[in-house]
């Protein structure tokens, strides 16, 4: 049983931040939040209002397996195959683990929560976080994933897509990174080349003023460290506009 809790964990966690797939629908609006931003698209695009209410999601199909699922929809009609985009999503750990029950499995439970981080325009940037613990395993992990979509053509970018990864973006990650005294201890185990395939696979998030990386480590350490990059300092590494406001050349 130990086994088979390891392995059911190992496949949830390497989902990380490129899982799409859509999960059964089953639910109900718990809390709304309102988060009007003006834009100012060019003639002939729409203009979305990103208000958006929190929808709930839980499944406990037994007395071992509690899941619940807290994600965002927005109430602009323009926006309803973002909506999609986004419970697909919010639900893919749910039906990874869905998928790999079986009579051996354990007692499971996730919770996770999605949350919209920035919104405008040209980019709809989304944080997933929660625990998932697991009988067999001897502590819940951290689980932590993001999306980032465009709203207009549902392009969804993984890391590779939004960031140039060079030995110049590996300098400023470790300089951003200075700060964390057990972080860099860990890093200096790694050669510059395993920091830049490592910040490939990292989820990455934005809010207005920051692109924040989550990196993996071990769990001793966390299960992932954040690591903020501001506007400024990052422009030069971006592959695609994100702020309307002031477009990358």
């Amino acid at each position: 049983m130990k086994k088979n809790a390891i392995l059911l964990l190992c496949l949830v966690l390497l989902a990380g931040c490129q899982i799409k797939d859509l999960a059964p629908k089953d639910n109900t609006t718990t809390n709304n939040n309102e988060e009007q931003q003006e834009v100012n698209p060019s003639e002939g695009e729409i203009t979305y209002s990103f208000d958006y209410n929190y929808i709930r999601f839980s499944h406990s199909p037994d007395e071992t397996t509690n899941i619940n699922i807290t994600y965002p929809q927005f109430k602009d009609e323009n926006l309803s195959n973002v909506n999609v985009e986004i419970e697909n999503f919010a639900k893919s750990k749910f039906k990874n683990v869905m998928s790999n029950l079986n009579d051996e499995t354990p007692d499971i439970t996730l919770e996770e929560t999605y949350s919209i981080t920035l919104s405008n325009q040209n980019l709809i940037s989304i944080l997933g976080e929660g625990k998932i613990s697991i009988a067999g395993t001897p502590y819940p992990s951290n689980t932590s994933s993001t999306l980032n979509i465009n709203p207009s053509t549902l392009q969804k970018y993984s890391t590779l897509d939004l960031l140039n990864v060079t030995d110049d973006l590996v300098l400023l990650f470790k300089n951003n990174a200075s700060p964390l005294a057990d972080f860099n201890d860990y890093l200096s185990t790694l050669s510059d080349d395993e920091i830049k395939d490592s910040i490939t696979k990292s989820c990455v998030y934005f809010s207005d003023d920051n692109l924040i990386m989550r990196y993996e480590v071990p769990h001793a350490l966390g299960d992932y460290v954040e690591i903020s990059f501001d506007n400024e300092s990052i422009n030069e590494f971006l592959l695609i506009q994100i702020n309307t406001e002031n477009p990358n050349e």
